[in-house]
């Protein structure tokens, strides 16, 4: 997700290479189509593939005065569900700030696992719901090699960022033979291994536990596999595969679903060519950056359903002047329609509603733009999915369709025709969100 505070944006985008970067870099040059985010005619992936996108929209709902404008948004007639949930942070068990040390020791784990189990439970009520759950772990990365570490002279327990410093304190600690006699490249070995020991541990007992409740629900973490830019360039999209594959592949053995991001990390330019060294890219350099990312998290998934993350406002990369404001419709229409191409099963669209009037925008950016974009690739599943049902009481239906999976298209008049190659073309009874 976008966190609404700027510094730790900034930290996120410090921790995948993308703070302060340059654009204007080569990159591949991409049909019209794809440019636009018009996939009819180039689409790769099998017309039978499930394809549906789903809100995953929250509301700060102590700036919007307990009024929950999430709840409110209609999405009614269109194929866009809402079987997602998120599980941040802060919200979710007891996450430990300060850094995995604090993961090592078992009491803090047993209040910790007690916690993700009441979290699942309250806000998930249904044990049968079998829709999107997505834990949303940002504030420390569970790898050695993309953890940052700021200096602090605060306690072991402070919420601050020395987690590397942390975490040779705590090897001091409690197993000082981990590192004793050894120095540079073998005592930062030693600490690496323990401290992706210790975090992998706590990552996985957490989404172990959250299977435990609602074993049906599609688990996975926000932001894995990470994201990457530049796309065309082997020196980065080398290191980046390599990280995945040498460092992450037990969490994509864990997870039911990758649920990865593709959000607009630099100003788009429609009228012209991007200034080279900016911030800016071109429709087709955009492209190629969502096509890319989505494929990568295709590659690593094991055969798992890959949904990636889609938000309609600009990335703190773009910087200070366009963060935080409506992306052009070129952009939300690649969003929508450009994971299909690269294999992805879904959208997740993600905001944070602050005020009515970003409710009054979205909604028109979902009605405008979103929809009319979705529901003509979408490709629902099958009649026997299960309802689901939230926290706040409400009955959550994935759109129906006739087995097998049909194609949908989104008539002038609103309504939505369903295609099945078994059954005569018909109009679904799309029933309200």
């Amino acid at each position: 997700m976008n966190r609404m505070n700027r510094n730790v944006f900034q930290r996120a985008c410090a921790l995948l290479g993308l703070a302060g970067v340059a654009a204007g870099a080569a990159m591949t040059s991409l049909p019209a189509a794809a440019q636009s985010g018009n996939q009819q005619g180039g689409q790769s992936q099998s017309s039978s593939q499930i394809y549906q996108a789903h809100l995953a929209v929250t509301t700060w709902t102590s700036r919007t005065r307990g009024i929950d404008y999430a709840q409110q948004l209609n999405v009614q007639g269109t194929t866009i569900g809402r079987n997602a949930v998120i599980f941040y942070e802060s919200a979710f068990g007891h996450f430990p700030y300060a850094g995995p040390h604090m993961t090592d020791n078992a009491a803090f784990m047993q209040r910790h696992l007690a916690k993700v189990a009441a979290d699942v439970a309250a806000k998930i009520p249904d044990p049968n719901f079998n829709g999107y759950a997505v834990i949303d772990y940002e504030f420390w990365y569970p790898t050695w090699s993309r953890t940052p570490n700021n200096r602090s002279n605060l306690a072991l327990d402070a919420r601050d960022t020395d987690f590397k410093d942390d975490w040779e304190e705590h090897i001091r600690a409690t197993r000082p033979q981990v590192i004793a006699g050894l120095s540079g490249d073998a005592k930062e070995r030693a600490l690496a291994s323990t401290y992706n020991q210790a975090a992998q541990k706590f990552f996985l007992d957490t989404l172990r536990e959250a299977k435990r409740v609602r074993p049906n629900a599609k688990w996975g973490y926000y932001g894995f596999p990470s994201r990457e830019y530049f796309v065309t360039l082997p020196a980065f999209t080398t290191r980046w595969q390599a990280h995945h594959d040498n460092e992450l592949g037990w969490m994509f053995d864990a997870v039911d679903v990758l649920y990865p991001s593709v959000y607009q990390l630099m100003k788009l330019v429609e009228d012209r060519e991007p200034t080279r060294n900016t911030r800016e890219n071109s429709p087709a350099q955009n492209a190629e950056y969502i096509l890319a990312n989505v494929r990568e998290a295709v590659r690593v998934s094991r055969g798992k359903p890959v949904v990636p993350f889609v938000h309609y406002r600009y990335h703190p990369a773009v910087g200070r002047e366009l963060e935080g404001q409506w992306v052009p419709a070129t952009s939300i229409r690649q969003q929508m329609s450009l994971p299909k191409q690269a294999g992805a099963q879904g959208v997740l669209i993600w905001d944070c509603i602050e005020s009515e009037q970003q409710f009054r925008d979205l909604q028109r950016l979902l009605t405008q733009v979103a929809a009319p974009a979705v529901d003509p690739i979408a490709v629902l599943p099958g009649a026997n999915s299960n309802s689901s049902r939230l926290a706040n009481g409400r009955s959550v239906q994935p759109v129906r369709a006739a087995k097998p999976a049909v194609a949908v298209t989104r008539l002038p008049n609103g309504q939505i025709v369903v295609s099945s190659s078994k059954k005569p073309t018909q109009v679904a009874n799309v029933p309200p969100q």
